[in-house]
């Protein structure tokens, strides 16, 4: 686990949202498993109970997890089309910043780290190429 950075720009409950979807696309947490309690991941990242609830949140509206009420925090699988999207925008990044100016002009600079870290991959290019997987 990064150590998180206390007065960073960055809040702190995105710090954690940034750990926890980094271990989910490393599969330390398994698509369809559950999360750790709340309490638990409290301790784990040394903050209060009250931070995770954001974090979590914000994992919620990109679709990584999903809470469900008695059940707790649940992992949920990519679709096979988000999967292959950002495989192709990962080559496509690849290809890109291989030729340096075209990288500028096909990414809308919203980069996000995708597939345990192998490297950056525009948002923006990989919704659109989702959006063109999976309509086939």
């Amino acid at each position: 686990m990064p150590p998180l950075v206390y007065g960073n720009r960055v809040p702190l409950y995105r710090q954690i949202a940034q750990a926890l979807r980094q271990r989910v696309r490393t599969g330390v947490y398994a698509a369809g498993r559950p999360l750790p309690t709340l309490r638990a991941l409290a301790v784990e990242y040394g903050v209060s109970v009250y931070a995770i609830p954001k974090a979590i949140y914000e994992l919620e509206k990109e679709q990584v997890v999903v809470t469900q009420h008695g059940k707790g925090i649940t992992v949920m699988a990519e679709k096979p089309c988000d999967q292959a999207a950002i495989l192709a925008a990962m080559l496509l990044s690849s290809l890109n910043s291989a030729r340096g100016a075209a990288r500028r002009t096909a990414c809308c600079g919203n980069l996000r780290q995708v597939g345990g870290g192998h490297g950056p991959v525009c948002a923006g290019l990989q919704r659109r190429l989702s959006a063109m997987v999976c309509q086939l």
